[in-house]
């Protein structure tokens, strides 16, 4: 089962790219930490991010207060890039 959080943009682009990756369900609902969960034969949490947002949080601190927090789940973690990253000066 694959759930996905439903604040933010991220629960519509994701439902919308996932039928074609995988069979498996997809909810939407509330979620304590991350923007996906996905219970398959380990659990794993993952945080979605366009490059904008990634540099925003990491400048702000939140980024790191995120991933403290998603460290502290079980299973593995992982950092999806949304859209387009182009490398360059901050």
């Amino acid at each position: 089962m694959i759930i996905l959080d439903d604040r933010g943009n991220s629960p519509q682009y994701l439902e919308a790219k996932l039928p074609g990756l995988t069979n498996t369900p997809v909810h939407i609902t509330r979620l304590l930490e991350g923007d996906i969960y996905w219970e398959g034969q380990e659990q794993c949490w993952g945080e979605l991010k366009s490059a904008d947002d990634l540099v925003t949080s990491l400048k702000s601190g939140h980024m790191q207060d995120q991933a403290a927090r998603m460290l502290e789940r079980q299973g593995r973690k992982v950092l999806l890039g949304e859209g387009e990253w182009r490398a360059g000066y901050l």
